[in-house]
């Protein structure tokens, strides 16, 4: 292998190492996505859960809804290492490097073998930096490619663990929706019924006047007054 195809060579490794890069981009949404419907889903186990009490079923669904939340948190923790923080070195601008190129050939030409010498050492110098370059990218998209793994495996935990807390939670009757609650009634006011008296409400009327004892007449003896009218007439 010659010059010129070394040179080549590292300048392709130079730039899969940036292609690396563009697709890592794209690969750490899907972490994102996912973080966020769990966030999402665990919002609603919470919101609905009605505390019944510590029992063995509460304490597993605790349990299980604390250790998906930790997954959750651990995953997004990678995540957010592998998306921010990572710094990559590229090649100056074209400009850059034709200014260097072109002080090498003034250099080289009072001091040295003139253009020939100048287009070597711009040759070393890109092929220094492409080796450079491409390795410091290689180590950052490894890295990155590691924190999206590790970012995905506690995605699946937390799967695991929230999927189980999702079956104690339907299956425990732990939905506070569906709880019985004891209802409390309170009568601020009386009740009045206007309207006909039922027959066991109505008042019992006075009896009525007893009849007149009969008129005794006895032999010789005068008459007593009869009894006055009820309306003293």
């Amino acid at each position: 292998m010659d010059r010129k195809q070394l040179l080549e060579h590292y300048e392709k490794q130079y730039i899969h190492e940036i292609e690396s890069r563009e697709k890592l981009n794209a690969r750490v949404q899907n972490p994102l996505t996912i973080i966020v419907a769990f966030v999402g889903a665990l919002s609603f186990l919470l919101q609905n859960y009605g505390h019944p009490g510590f029992n063995l079923i509460s304490i597993s669904f605790i349990s299980l809804f604390t250790l998906s939340v930790i997954a959750v948190m651990v995953a997004l923790y990678f995540f957010i290492k592998a998306w921010h923080g990572n710094h990559y070195r590229f090649m100056p601008s074209a400009s850059t490097n034709e200014t260097h190129r072109i002080a090498l050939q003034e250099y080289y030409t009072t001091h040295g073998d003139g253009a020939t010498q100048a287009i070597d050492k711009f040759d070393d110098y890109l092929m220094e930096h492409y080796i450079k370059y491409a390795s410091f990218n290689s180590q950052c998209n490894d890295k990155r490619s590691l924190n999206i793994h590790h970012a995905n495996g506690f995605i699946i935990i937390a799967t695991g663990f929230a999927f189980f807390s999702f079956l104690v939670f339907y299956f425990g009757d732990l939905d506070k929706a569906k709880q019985s609650k004891a209802v409390e009634v309170s009568i601020v006011t009386p009740i009045i019924l206007k309207g006909a008296l039922m027959p066991n409400d109505r008042v019992t009327p006075p009896p009525p006047p007893p009849p007149p004892p009969a008129r005794e007449i006895k032999e010789g003896v005068r008459p007593s007054a009869p009894p006055p009218k009820p309306n003293g007439k």
